[in-house]
């Protein structure tokens, strides 16, 4: 590592390793704070193992191999055979197949297939929608999954209480169809609004691509007016992970303002992952962990700092900056 910068030493790792063990080096985000290292499990959003997410990942991999098609292989085909004599609905067997096969069009899977742009849960809006989300950790369909239990679990009950809870469950999914529509409709009214006066809004996002190995982000900073003072973007390398490309502009959005001076800032984002471990006291054990740590400890250098999520929608300006910079591979003010 190279002491003065709190960079990886390139040349050193390239020496020492092959290109794809360097790449994976290099990709992984240091900063000048320097936390201590720890085991970090990153496969769990917390860091920590769980047996859920280790047989998780080992499906995962089983099913992305060759092994699974292997012709010696009966079980999957036996599997799928079973499945596909069931009396049950078509919709629910191909439903089974694309939840073994992650091809449930859940917004995460659509937001990587860049055919939408929000991958937050509409319903709890507490996380990204994922298939692990929606079937465990959603508290909007938690609800649903728990008062369901009395069919899962085998409970006896009469008529008049199965029709009870049928009717509740209509009432439930009609709840929640309102509020997703109240939400949306909230969501299309919602403007983009300057800072009080004394504050600099500014808003970061970045343009990452798989495979590319870098990201472009950008930086906007407004006054109280919403007049633009700064806007900037900048280059960064070695970076495989979106996560770390948004907690890298959040990270270079700091510094900037350190550089000119601002006071107190109101920082937005469309990152929910980044903003939501920015603002919660836990310790973080994710890969972004050295970048959240810095970000805190240049926090100290203001005297009032805040951490919003916005809709993409909010952060158009700053998410068209990042694109365009991308796309014409420009870097500056």
């Amino acid at each position: 590592m190279n002491e003065v910068d709190s960079t990886w030493n390139r040349e050193l790792i390239n020496n020492l390793v092959d290109d794809v063990t360097a790449n994976r080096i290099l990709a992984i985000p240091i900063s000048e704070s320097r936390p201590e290292d720890m085991l970090v499990w990153k496969y769990e959003g917390l860091g920590e193992y769980t047996v859920r997410s280790g047989y998780r990942v080992l499906i995962t991999d089983y099913l992305q191999s060759d092994l699974h098609m292997s012709s010696t292989n009966e079980e999957y085909k036996s599997f799928y055979m079973d499945l596909w004599t069931l009396h049950i609905p078509e919709k629910i067997k191909i439903h089974v197949w694309r939840l073994f096969n992650n091809m449930v069009p859940h917004y995460e899977n659509l937001a990587r297939r860049t055919l939408c742009e929000e991958a937050v849960c509409p319903l709890c809006k507490e996380d990204l929608e994922t298939t692990e989300h929606l079937l465990g950790s959603c508290r909007v369909l938690r609800t649903i999954w728990t008062s369901n239990k009395l069919i899962h679990e085998g409970t006896k009950f009469s008529m008049p209480h199965l029709l009870g809870f049928i009717r509740g469950y209509e009432r439930d999914l009609g709840l929640v169809r309102e509020n997703l529509y109240v939400s949306t409709a909230l969501m299309r009214n919602e403007v983009w609004r300057p800072p009080d006066y004394g504050f600099v809004k500014i808003n970061f996002d970045a343009s990452f691509i798989p495979g590319n190995n870098f990201a472009l982000i950008a930086i906007l900073a407004r006054n109280h007016k919403g007049e633009v003072i700064e806007a900037v973007t900048y280059m960064v390398e070695d970076v495989d992970d979106a996560f770390v490309a948004e907690a890298r502009a959040c990270e270079r959005a700091l510094i900037l303002a350190r550089l000119k001076g601002f006071r107190r800032l109101i920082v937005e984002g469309d990152s929910l992952t980044v903003i939501k471990k920015l603002t919660k006291n836990e310790e973080d054990r994710s890969i972004i962990r050295p970048i959240v740590h810095n970000i805190h400890r240049l926090r100290q250098g203001f005297d009032e700092v805040s951490y919003q999520f916005v809709n993409r929608s909010l952060n158009a300006a700053a998410h068209t900056l990042a694109v365009e910079g991308r796309h014409r591979k420009v870097c500056g003010a």
